[in-house]
């Protein structure tokens, strides 16, 4: 029988990830991806024998919350017995907000709060040892919504940013003007091992974004032992956050430049500290690993499966992958044919 392979909003053919199987069942991971579910329910791709676990990129408000839960409802009524939203579906949310949201909307459904950055690999982002050489980092995409301009105040940084075309097909807003905020550098398209490195050589990270999800920039940056200046915002990222390794301020450049001045204080006065704030970070992260695993057990078990081990599995997914990139279906537009 030929494998069914799925399309990603790019059409790239890609091979459906499994997180886990065995005994029959299987637990699949898809990130976004919700409108393909009638689709891959009519491939037999997802059925009675299948977990769904799904997360998502972007904070869901009241309007997407309800889209979800419309075509959550066509799905249940179209899926033969007993597949069911009760009984087939765990929800990620990567924040308490967010987490209570879909809970009204969809009460017969399990949702966790699992904050999706918590599948980085940690030991990716370690605190480097060189010489801090410059006061604050931005990491970017060059997307509007991001508020990179309120960085423009900020004396001695620099800018970590993607081509135009990192920008998701969704999005079709013009890149913004980078070169123009008055950073000591820019660089463009990074791999991790030279990202890594120059979070290392920084101080401050910056994150000015007034919404979108998780935010795998701003738990980088905390892993690396920078504190954060950030805007207030929904999503997820504040999680993370607390009195040692944050500032929250106005969006206003003003504001944004005062923040970074006081945290380079705290530092030089060590009221915080690099390892301490990523020691409280990896705590989190664990934290939001052993929900997610405690949450797999429990729905495996009401589909008849006593023998997963949920921590075991977690850990080891992301230790050989990080962010579950092998493990979660990322992004999905349909179906192959």
């Amino acid at each position: 029988m030929q494998q069914v392979e799925l399309l990603d909003l790019w059409g790239s053919r890609r091979p459906v990830r499994e997180f886990w199987s065995g005994g029959g069942k299987r637990v699949l991971m898809f990130h976004d991806c919700v409108r393909t579910f009638p689709a891959m329910l009519a491939a037999g791709i997802i059925g009675p024998d299948t977990l769904i676990v799904q997360s998502s990129s972007w904070y869901r408000d009241k309007a997407r919350v309800k889209g979800l839960l419309d075509i959550l409802k066509q799905l249940e009524e179209a899926a033969p017995a007993p597949f069911g939203l009760s009984r087939n579906f765990l929800f990620l949310a990567n924040s308490e907000e967010e987490r209570a949201s879909l809970k009204q909307a969809l009460p017969e459904v399990p949702v966790l709060h699992v904050n999706n950055t918590a599948f980085l690999k940690e030991d990716l982002f370690p605190i480097g040892p060189g010489e801090k050489l410059y006061d604050a980092v931005l990491v970017s995409k060059p997307a509007p919504f991001k508020r990179m301009h309120l960085a423009k105040d900020v004396p001695n940084k620099i800018i970590i940013s993607y081509a135009a075309s990192s920008i998701r097909v969704t999005d079709k807003s013009d890149p913004v003007p980078v070169e123009s905020l008055g950073a000591e550098r820019v660089f463009w398209d990074l791999g991790r091992t030279d990202l890594v490195a120059l979070l290392q050589r920084s101080r401050v990270g910056l994150i000015l974004s007034a919404e979108e999800g998780a935010c795998y920039s701003s738990t980088e940056y905390l892993l690396c032992g920078l504190p954060v200046v950030s805007t207030p915002s929904r999503g997820g990222r504040h999680d993370y956050y607390d009195e040692f390794s944050a500032e929250i301020v106005e969006p206003t450049p003003e504001a944004v430049a005062a923040g970074v001045a006081r945290l380079l204080a705290r530092l030089r006065d060590g009221a915080i500290s690099p390892a301490d704030i990523r020691a409280r970070t990896v705590a989190r992260m664990l934290e939001f690993r052993r929900r997610l695993a405690a949450g797999l057990e429990a729905r495996l078990a009401a589909l008849g499966v006593n023998s997963f081990d949920g921590a075991e599995v977690v850990a080891a997914n992301i230790a050989r992958s990080s962010k579950l990139e092998e493990f979660r279906n990322f992004w999905i537009s349909g179906v192959a044919t």
